[in-house]
């Protein structure tokens, strides 16, 4: 219990970095014109909430409790991703990709800090399968952008 409690912090931080992609993701799609990324992201909006719930299942499973509701991070990022919005407003492919990009290099950072954490293995298998996901999103996304005009 003790060692699962040390890494509550790491494992709802990830799970807010997941809740954070749904939400960015689904708002990506909202505001872009191209169909084929329109499905892209929301499969990968949905990619995330399925990281999230397999997360808040291991923080139960191990005796734990996921943070729900806003926390002053989950607030504020919050926030960002309603301005975020707006920045998707002016609806080029290319400020969407720029956007997407920018959250998935948080993502990619905040898996790779989980990684360096002491976690049990079956966590750390999970987290790390994530992790070549997360990552791998964030490659298609910049080969992506780097195509947009």
């Amino acid at each position: 219990m003790n060692k699962i409690k040390a890494i509550l912090p790491t494992l709802n931080l990830l799970i807010e970095t997941c809740n954070d992609g749904v939400r960015g993701f689904h708002s990506a799609a909202e505001a872009i014109d191209n169909p084929q990324y329109r499905r892209l992201f929301n499969q990968f909006s949905q990619q995330r909430l399925r990281f999230a719930s397999t997360l808040s299942r291991l923080i139960v499973t191990y005796g734990g409790q996921p943070e729900i509701g806003e926390t002053p991070i989950l607030a504020a990022t919050h926030r960002n991703w309603l301005g975020l919005r707006a920045y998707f407003s002016t609806n080029t492919t290319r400020a969407v990709l720029d956007e997407c990009e920018r959250g998935e290099s948080v993502a990619v950072t905040n898996y790779r800090r989980a990684l360096a954490d002491d976690l049990p293995e079956a966590i750390r298998s999970i987290v790390h399968e994530q992790f070549s996901i997360v990552q791998s999103t964030y490659e298609r996304i910049r080969a992506l952008r780097d195509l947009a005009t």
